[in-house]
Parts: structure tokens; C-alpha cells; sequence
């Protein structure tokens, strides 16, 4: 990675962590839950990183679907690498198929355990063959 930006991550990582810091200070309610939907639709990393650590934040689901939706597959990666539970990841997979990322849906079905997708397998396909137009990509998913 470039040395430049891992510097404008840390530093962009420190101002917010002192931006929750001065809101808990001052006894503002930051919804640090929310907050990761929103950064996690923008694909803001760093910004994501320090919700979860500094800010604690503990929802998964609407940012990971959000990011499926979006295709942004490193946000998809990211909440994968913090141990989303599977039910979200299906719920991620069936978004990110029904709206043609199928490189985002690709990758998650790689990660959900075979004994969790032989029970929801039906249910995810119809879901995202009821909201995805019919083509060669569709077929090949």
C-alpha cells in the first residue's frame, strides 16, 4: 500500500475517533450504528474501522447489505473479516444478487457454510431471481 495513504487513513481514523471522544465528552448522542450504514454505503474504511473499535458499534446487517447493494466487494470483504454471522451473509448475497453483483455474491457464498445454504439455497434464489431481469450472467450465477 502507499505509504500516503495509510497516512491519510490513520490520520482520518484519529480525527474521527476525537470526533466521538468530544461528543461523549459533551454527552452528544452519536448513533454510531447508523453512522456505519452511511460509511459503509460510501466505502469509507477507515471511518468504518473506527466506529467499530472506537465507537463501538455493533450492527452488521444494514451496512453489509448496503454495501452488496452498492457492489463495493472490500466492504462486503471487511465486514466478512469481522465475522458477520451467516444468516447475514445470506441476506447480503440474496441483495447483492438480485441488484447484479455477482462478483459480490460469488464471493460470499464462498463463505457460507454448506449446511446453511443447502437450507436457504431455495429461498435466496427465488428472492433474487423475483428482482433480477434475465440474463447470461443471471443464468451463469
Amino acid at each position: 500500500m502507499n505509504k500516503n495513504f495509510c497516512r491519510s487513513m490513520v490520520c482520518n481514523y484519529i480525527t474521527f475517533a476525537y470526533f466521538l471522544q468530544i461528543a461523549h465528552q459533551n454527552s452528544l448522542a452519536v448513533d454510531v450504528d447508523l453512522a456505519l450504514v452511511y460509511a459503509s454505503h460510501y466505502c469509507k474504511f477507515e471511518t468504518m474501522a473506527c466506529l467499530v473499535d472506537e465507537g463501538h458499534a455493533t450492527s452488521f446487517l444494514c451496512p453489509l447489505v448496503k454495501a452488496s447493494e452498492r457492489g463495493c466487494l472490500q466492504g462486503v470483504q471487511w465486514f466478512v473479516n469481522r465475522h458477520v454471522s451467516d444468516i447475514e451473509m445470506c441476506l447480503a448475497v440474496t441483495t447483492a444478487a438480485s441488484c447484479g453483483h455477482f462478483a459480490v455474491a460469488t464471493y460470499l457464498l464462498a463463505h457460507i457454510p454448506r449446511h446453511v445454504l443447502v437450507a436457504l439455497s431455495p429461498q435466496i434464489l427465488k428472492d433474487a431471481r423475483c428482482q433480477v431481469s434475465v440474463s447470461f450472467e443471471v443464468v451463469s450465477f
